[in-house]
């Protein structure tokens, strides 16, 4: 049988959803919704935005948001 990696603890949908961007760099909004959340990180329509770079802190849309501010 083949070696595969272990599958981290995943205890919540967050764990989940981290896992999937970390591994898979997936899930990613948009270049234009993320820089429409930049600009408007509050506003109810850009809460999916919000949770996939803070909640579940996908590193590549952090950097993409950086260099927009």
């Amino acid at each position: 049988m083949p070696d595969h990696p272990s599958l981290p603890e995943l205890h919540s949908f967050a764990d989940v959803i981290r896992w999937v961007i970390d591994e898979l760099d997936a899930m990613c909004p948009s270049p234009e919704r993320l820089a429409a959340y930049a600009a408007h990180p509050h506003d109810p329509q850009f809460s999916d935005v919000r949770f996939h770079v803070e909640e579940a802190g996908c590193r590549l849309c952090e950097a993409e948001l950086d260099e927009l501010r």
